[in-house]
């Protein structure tokens, strides 16, 4: 994954690539709180769990340098936008009132799900891709690496959290590639 978002990084700041900042915002977010609901889960492992413990601050990383440094980024935000991050709040404050770790977690899978429809939606009409095919490439193999150690550590929000980011970045993958 660190191949990955160096490459995506250095793409941005050449502005080869240009990102849909909200995508990566409201990823941080939910890569956050997915974390943390984790961590607070009964069975909690940061080596099984390695593709959440990974991203967040991979992520965030990537999200300072379309910050600072993208070229021809898109920074409005819209209502869907909007509801994403309300979503992301109202499940926050579901886990802290109910103490559930395990149900936050998976409603924040659905969050993280949403989070890419933007750059489904932009991908899906363009006519020239906005995104590489490398860095996402590697992101595919992070997450088919992160599937395994989940399922080797018998880890089932390990796995729901790498399954749903190798499914998530496939679809990326070849949004990408059908350009």
């Amino acid at each position: 994954m660190i191949i990955a978002n160096v490459w995506y990084s250095f793409l941005t700041v050449k502005g080869v690539i240009h990102p849909t900042l909200m995508t990566w915002v409201i990823f941080i977010i939910a890569a956050s709180l997915s974390f943390a609901t984790y961590l607070s889960s009964e069975k909690h492992n940061l080596l099984n769990n390695i593709c959440n413990t990974g991203d967040v601050f991979l992520v965030l990383a990537v999200t300072v340098v379309i910050i600072c440094f993208g070229k021809d980024v898109r920074y409005r935000v819209n209502i869907f936008e909007s509801l994403c991050l309300f979503l992301s709040l109202v499940i926050f404050i579901f886990w802290k009132i109910t103490k559930s770790p395990v149900l936050s977690n998976i409603l924040v899978q659905a969050i993280m799900v949403m989070a890419y429809f933007p750059t489904f939606y932009h991908l899906w009409s363009a006519s020239e891709t906005s995104e590489s095919p490398i860095a996402w490439g590697f992101s595919c193999f992070y997450a088919l690496t992160g599937l395994i150690t989940g399922i080797l550590g018998k880890d089932r929000l390990a796995i729901i959290y790498s399954a749903r980011s190798l499914a998530m970045m496939s679809i990326m993958l070849y949004l990408i590639l059908r350009i």
